[in-house]
């Protein structure tokens, strides 16, 4: 079974939210390391996302998109500098409503095919 390119998207915003709420937890543990390794996961996969989109179709749409993913890797950035779990708790949130918001346009575009 093969996941389209929409589906994959939420899983890659599923794996973020798992290795930011990793690194919380290692922050919390006072295990510098393993929060690092976690930040980096979630940093990598925003990462990913920023060079997945696509320019040509929705450009406008696709910008904003990268805004937002870039705004995201920043704030884990500024979060593993600052060893702040709170920053971290913020973009899991953020996270957590463009998953959402991803699955129902999902669901739309599937009812009107």
């Amino acid at each position: 079974m093969t996941a389209t390119p929409e589906e994959l998207t939420l899983l890659l915003y599923g794996g973020a939210v798992k290795f930011m709420k990793q690194t919380i937890a290692c922050m919390k543990a006072n295990n510098i390391t393993e929060a690092n390794t976690a930040n980096q996961r979630a940093q990598a996969i925003f990462e990913e996302l920023m060079c997945s989109l696509d320019q040509e179709g929705q450009p406008e749409m696709s910008q904003q998109l990268y805004n937002l993913y870039e705004y995201i890797n920043y704030s884990l950035v500024d979060a593993n500098i600052k060893k702040d779990p709170q920053i971290i708790e913020q973009m899991i949130e953020f996270t957590n409503e463009l998953r959402s918001t991803w699955q129902e346009a999902i669901k739309l575009v599937r009812t009107k095919k």
